[in-house]
C-alpha cells in the first residue's frame, strides 16, 4: 500500500484550512445569533406586551453566544498560533486507536465521527472532506472514519494548549 508523504508544512497548511473554516462557520453564527439579539430586543423596545417570554428569549440567545464564544476563542487562538508560523507549537505524536464513536451530541453540535486514543482522550474527525491536499486520500470524513481500525497507530497533531486537533492513520500516511 502506497503511503502519503507527510511535511510539517503539509500539516500546518492542512491546519490553516481547517481553522479558516472554522472561523468563517464561527463568524457567520455570531452574525446570526446578534442579528436574531437585536431583533428580539427591537421588539422588547417596541412592545410592552409579556416581556418575561422576551426575556427568556434573549437569555437563551445569549446562552448560545456564550457557548460559541468558548470555540471562537479556541479558532482565534489556534490561527494566531498557526499564521504567526511558529512551527514549534505544532506537536506531533504517536497514538493508538482503542475504540471507535459515531453519533455523539455536544454543546448544541454533532460529531459524527470519534476515535478514543490509547491516551483516553477523543479526536473528532473534521466534518466534510479530509486530507485535500492528497493526492492519493482526499476523502470525506465518514471515509476517514472507515479506513481507522481498532489497534491502528495513528500521528497526532496537537497545536498548542489545543490537543488532538488531526490525525493521520500511520498505514496510509509516513512524516519525514
Amino acid at each position: 500500500m502506497q503511503k502519503e508523504i507527510l511535511t510539517k508544512d503539509v500539516i500546518k497548511n492542512e491546519l490553516k484550512t481547517l481553522y479558516k473554516f472554522k472561523l468563517k462557520k464561527l463568524f457567520i453564527t455570531l452574525i446570526l445569533i446578534f442579528t436574531i439579539l437585536a431583533v428580539v430586543l427591537f421588539v422588547i423596545l417596541q412592545t410592552n406586551e409579556n416581556k418575561t417570554k422576551t426575556y427568556i428569549i434573549m437569555i437563551l440567545i445569549l446562552s448560545v453566544i456564550i457557548v460559541n464564544l468558548r470555540l471562537f476563542v479556541e479558532t482565534i487562538y489556534a490561527v494566531i498560533v498557526l499564521f504567526k508560523n511558529n512551527v514549534t507549537e505544532v506537536e506531533i505524536i504517536n497514538e493508538r486507536v482503542v475504540e471507535k464513536k459515531t453519533s455523539i451530541e455536544t454543546n448544541f453540535r454533532s460529531k459524527p465521527y470519534r476515535l478514543v486514543l490509547s491516551n483516553r482522550t477523543l479526536y473528532s474527525i473534521p466534518w466534510g472532506m479530509n486530507y485535500k491536499w492528497s493526492q492519493i486520500y482526499a476523502m470525506k470524513d465518514e471515509n476517514v472514519y472507515n479506513t481507522f481500525e481498532i489497534n491502528d497507530e495513528v500521528y497526532i497533531v496537537n497545536v498548542g494548549k489545543l490537543k488532538n486537533v488531526l490525525a493521520y492513520n500511520k498505514k496510509y500516511f509516513k512524516i519525514v
